[in-house]
């Protein structure tokens, strides 16, 4: 088959373009990672990372140099991002169906899973997905301008503190509200102001869906038989 290499291909540049990119621009190149990574989770390509963050973990932990793993903070403040935009998505809709589903994405998306949160919410309204990639953006940049590394793989969310450099915690924790507050308030905002309508028909749509027991009629005819002897 020719999509296997093919898309082999792609992964591979894009990881390498990632690498120089951080290591050409620093914090700038953190935050425009940030702020793509969720379209690359879409695409799946973002499977190929760990290969590349196992070497720059080894290559940290062997000689106490190099950049350590940059590719868990900006995952880590992606999910944050696109958790926080689903959130704000249930405080938003009236429908019982969409808050249900948007709260539990939102905390599975905060524990470093998002593909429930970016398929089964952000996507289906378009502009909390655009929001959270504006807020990861913002994350990352704050988390490279104060070099924050991981220095072991985990689970790239609100608890993936326990992967983060040591003296990196603090200001990881920082990026990470500052990722949250963002992509929370633009989504809200926004669908607050240009997008009312959509929840408003939503509204509309769910009361409309009234479900009427169905009615089981069962007539009797009432019939009488002399009993003659």
């Amino acid at each position: 088959t020719v999509i296997g290499p093919v898309m082999l291909v792609v992964s591979d540049a894009i990881t390498n373009a990632i690498v120089w990119l951080y290591n050409t621009t620093g914090a700038f190149g953190m935050g425009l990672f940030g702020g793509t990574y969720s379209l690359i989770v879409m695409t799946g390509l973002h499977q190929s990372f760990p290969a590349i963050e196992t070497q720059l973990l080894s290559a940290y932990n062997n000689n106490g140099t190099g950049f350590g793993d940059y590719i868990f903070v900006v995952a880590s403040m992606a999910n944050v991002a696109q958790g926080a935009a689903t959130l704000a998505i249930y405080f938003l809709t009236k429908n019982a169906k969409t808050k249900g589903l948007s709260s539990s994405a939102a905390v599975s998306a905060f524990l470093g899973i998002t593909e429930p949160a970016l398929f089964g919410v952000n996507l289906k309204y378009k502009f909390p997905f655009f929001c959270a990639l504006a807020g990861s953006a913002i994350g990352a940049f704050v988390a490279g301008l104060t070099h924050v590394i991981a220095v072991s793989l985990g689970a790239a969310g609100f608890i993936g503190f326990l992967s983060i450099k040591a003296g990196s915690i603090p200001m990881y924790i920082v990026a990470e509200i500052m990722s949250f507050v963002a992509a929370f308030a633009f989504t809200y905002f926004y669908g607050k102001t240009k997008a009312a309508s959509v929840f408003a028909d939503e509204a509309a749509t769910a009361t409309a869906e009234t479900v009427t027991e169905p009615t089981v009629e069962a007539p009797v005819v009432e019939e009488t038989d002399t009993l003659q002897n």
